[in-house]
């Protein structure tokens, strides 16, 4: 059996919509795949610990991560990666972050020292990567401070009833996260996917294809590919950025679907699981 271990987004949890669907979905046509999901804390440091702890008893053939979950399986991928050392501190990050409609797109992002010839722990899909997200937490820390503010967004962003990570807009909870953002960038570099387009990936794999990484095991491609929606409302803040994504894993690292940042079933059925199935074929 195949084990997939899903990190889901910001108010997601156990019973989040889309490891459900590839559950039913594995179920219903016979795949021999397990999709562990569970939910942890809002705190970025305390859901590291919580998603290290879980990856170490699954080892899990392929993680996928979702929205803000992305960051989580991203920081994994650098903290798992064999040979990464300590990742740089988070200021130059922070302060790489262009304004909206910028052209200068991280011209110094931070990379774990060392990175030439690592070897990446697993194989990564993103569902609408939020690498952004920390830096508005980060940014906006302190309305968390102004009275009134914090129960409010609390309640904004209250999740639906269920197995769901209980939301927390703490002074504490935002500024906790430059460092795992940080990890989360560094492992940009550990895909050794060339920054021009031209490297197609296994056939079949993606639709619009991918660039592999060739660190994998004995020169097995490791594919750390994300799917963005065309429709996404993020993109207009910056929140999801493709662009930045691509100039980070390369132009071919990514596949467009005509939907929104929650990936619609239609999407999930003709994208995702076909990019799952080739995985872990």
């Amino acid at each position: 059996m195949k084990t997939i271990l899903y990190i889901h987004g910001m108010g997601g949890g156990a019973d989040s919509r889309i490891p459900g669907f590839l559950r039913d979905w594995f179920a219903a046509h016979g795949n021999d795949i397990r999709v562990v999901v569970r939910t942890y804390d809002f705190n970025p440091d305390r859901a590291a610990a919580q998603i290290d702890a879980w990856y170490e008893e699954l080892r899990p053939d392929l993680v996928i991560g979702e929205s803000m979950g992305a960051i989580h399986a991203l920081a994994l991928l650098t903290r798992r990666s064999t040979g990464v050392r300590e990742v740089p501190g988070a200021e130059g990050v922070l302060e790489s972050i262009p304004p909206k409609g910028s052209n200068s797109l991280l011209s110094s992002t931070p990379s774990a020292p060392g990175t030439a010839g690592l070897t990446p722990a697993f194989p990564l899909l993103l569902v609408s990567p939020a690498l952004n997200g920390p830096f508005y937490f980060y940014t906006l820390r302190f309305l968390t401070l102004i009275p009134g503010v914090r129960p409010l967004l609390n309640r904004l962003y209250k999740p639906r009833e269920g197995d769901r990570q209980p939301i927390d807009f703490s002074y504490a909870n935002m500024r906790a996260w430059p460092k795992h953002r940080a990890a989360a960038l560094a492992a940009g570099a550990l895909s050794g996917r060339p920054k021009e387009p031209g490297c197609p990936g296994p056939k079949g794999a993606f639709p619009e294809g991918t660039n592999p990484s060739h660190l994998w095991g004995q020169g097995t491609p490791a594919p750390v590919h994300a799917f963005f929606g065309r429709r996404d409302h993020y993109r207009r803040s910056g929140v999801v950025s493709i662009r930045q994504w691509q100039r980070l894993f390369g132009p071919d690292a990514c596949t467009r679907y005509d939907g929104t940042h929650y990936m619609e079933e239609e999407h999930l059925a003709a994208l995702l699981v076909p990019a799952i199935l080739s995985i872990l074929a």
